[in-house]
């Protein structure tokens, strides 16, 4: 936490509990250290396969790949890892946080119960919002000198 900052949460009641904080990116993932340089890879990856899917064309389901080219999610981050030489990204971390219910779900399973390809762009959308979150430093209000919530 930077000098003179310290952390701010807005109230909001919570299951007739009181009140209780909202919590910060970071609180939500608490395990997680901010990575900023291991953020930017995943945003990198991630613009990569939404690059790679044209918008579906080469999305497939129920299969790793095909005669044609077209891959699944993991199929293509395996793909873009070989032809990028981009390794040691979180990508497959920021696609589950981005898909709580499927947090502990392998994402080929998400992958072939995908009815369209809106829901893995939606899911790459929502993925690459949590990685730039990470990249960047708290924002910390410079009148009161406290770090505002996420």
């Amino acid at each position: 936490m930077e000098a003179g900052c310290e952390k701010v949460a807005r109230p909001v009641l919570c299951g007739g509990h009181g009140v209780t904080c909202v919590p910060t990116a970071i609180e939500v993932r608490p395990n997680v250290k901010r990575n900023p340089r291991a953020a930017a890879k995943a945003v990198q990856m991630l613009d990569l396969l939404t690059e790679f899917f044209d918008n579906g064309r080469h999305w497939i389901k129920d299969e790793f790949h095909d005669a044609a080219g077209n891959r699944c999610l993991i199929s293509a981050m395996v793909h873009l890892r070989a032809e990028t030489n981009l390794h040691g990204d979180p990508t497959s971390y920021y696609l589950r946080e981005a898909q709580p219910q499927w947090r502990y779900k392998p994402l080929i399973e998400f992958n072939d119960q995908c009815q369209s390809y809106d829901a893995i762009r939606d899911l790459i959308s929502r993925a690459r919002a949590l990685a730039l979150d990470d990249m960047l430093p708290p924002t910390c209000n410079p009148t009161t000198g406290r770090i505002l919530a996420a």
